[in-house]
Formats: structure tokens, sequence, C-alpha cells
């Protein structure tokens, strides 16, 4: 990419351009080489290769909507529902999939050599949806503490950026918090947990409460892992795109005497 254009050939030539079928002057989202997300724009379409330039390079988050960027830590279900989980994820535009092991989750060991099928998934799910969110599927924690771990060392981080987080365990009972509470402070990074088809032992829900995580029941119907993930991500997604427009319809409201 010397002189600032992208030549797309092969599958990603097939898909741009006879799948959705890009042309000259469309925006392209893509992922650079060396790892790094863009806006390609289309100059123009040759036989069996698509030449772009490149428009810009977002932030490493690019949460365009001014959304927040949304990490999910995954108990390890089974494969194909992780596999399912993680494209839904790439989908909704979730920042980081963080998968651990848990009391009641399948064992882990078959989720670390299963990382390159991830970012195939991540890369499709990513072609297909269009969405501007680098999405990365981090190494596999060995357990809740070291989840717990990788979220106190993220929460630290956004701090020294004087960035405010927040931290939501999903949970089919218990507490009944709020995600419009959770979200009123409109932050820049939101942690999700979702639990294993075996559910939380009272200890790791414990644990999460420990460290700042607020309780969301998922109410009354009992979903599976993969669609409780799903579901979190988009009403979170919701509420934090639209917290402003509440807010303003709330001051408008005429005041009582």
């Amino acid at each position: 990419m010397p002189d600032g254009r992208v030549i797309l050939s092969g599958k990603d030539y097939h898909y741009l351009v006879r799948v959705r079928r890009v042309r000259a002057g469309d925006v392209v989202r893509a992922v650079l080489p060396d790892g790094s997300p863009a806006r390609l724009v289309a100059l123009s379409v040759e036989e069996g290769a698509l030449v772009c330039g490149v428009e810009e390079t977002p932030d490493e988050r690019m949460r365009e909507g001014g959304g927040p960027a949304l990490i999910l830590l995954q108990a390890v279900p089974q494969p194909a529902k992780m596999d399912v989980l993680v494209r839904q994820a790439a989908e909704g535009g979730v920042y980081a999939v963080v998968p651990f092991a848990s009391r009641y989750s399948v064992k882990a060991a078959h989720a670390a050599s299963r990382r390159e099928r991830w970012r195939r998934i991540v890369r499709e799910a990513r072609q297909q949806s269009g969405s501007p969110v680098a999405t990365t599927v981090e190494d596999v924690r060995g357990s809740v503490d070291e989840a717990l771990a990788y979220y106190r060392e993220k929460r630290a981080r956004a701090a020294a950026r004087s960035e405010s987080t927040a931290a939501l365990l999903l949970h089919e009972k218990g507490a009944d918090g709020s995600f419009h509470r959770a979200l009123a402070s409109r932050p820049d990074t939101v942690f999700v947990v979702i639990g294993p088809e075996g559910g939380w032992a009272d200890e790791e829900t414990a644990a999460f409460v420990r460290n700042g995580f607020a309780v969301i029941n998922m109410g009354p119907n009992v979903l599976r892992v993969e669609t409780a993930a799903a579901w979190a991500v988009g009403v979170v997604s919701v509420t934090a795109r639209e917290s402003a427009l509440w807010e303003s319809r709330e001051s408008e409201k005429p005041q009582e005497r």
C-alpha cells in the first residue's frame, strides 16, 4: 500500500463486488494488513480487482454514533454455541469478547484451540454486517478470578485516561437492577458478564458484586447462553445510545407546581 491504495482480489473482490455490489465511490469498512481499522473508498472496479483509497483510519474503537465500547466477558459454553456467540458479538459491534472458565461452564481447554476459527468468524461477521468495530477475541481466562483481573486492569487503564466504566452481571435470578440506572452516567466502556449453561455459583456472583458489578435480572424467561449474550448487547447498546434522548425529553416535561 505504498501509494495509499488497497487492491482487493480473490474472495474479498467476489464478496464486495459480486455480493455487496460495491461500485466506484462507495465506502467500505475494512481492516488493513497491519490489523488497524480503516474506511476505504472504492476508486475503480476492474476485472478481478477492486481498487480502493484509504479515506481515514478512525480511533481504535471506531465507536461511530457515540456509543460506549462493549466488552463481553463470557463463561465458556459448548463450542457450537461459542461460535454463534462470537458471530453475534461481532455483528453487534462488541469491542472485545473475553472467554473464561467458571465452575459450571464447559471445560475451557477446547476453547484455546479455536481462536483462529473465531477470528475468521469475526472477519466474516463484520463483512456481512458492516460493523465498524474491530472486534477481538481475547485469550481464554482459566477462572473467574482471572476474568476479574482482566476487568480490573482494563478499568484502571480507563481511569488513567479519565474515562468512565460500568459493569453488569446478567443473572436469571436475584437482584433486579436497572440498565437505565447502571448506564445513567453514560460510561465510555461497559463490561457485560454472561454465565454458562450451568449458571453461576453463589461465590462467583459474590465475587463480581465485590468488584463493582451491578446484578441485572434477565426477566422471567430462561434464555440460552448465546441468546442471552445477544440480548444483553442489544439492550446495552440501545440504552446507552438513546440515554441522551431520554434525558432531553425528561427535561422538556412541564414541571409540577
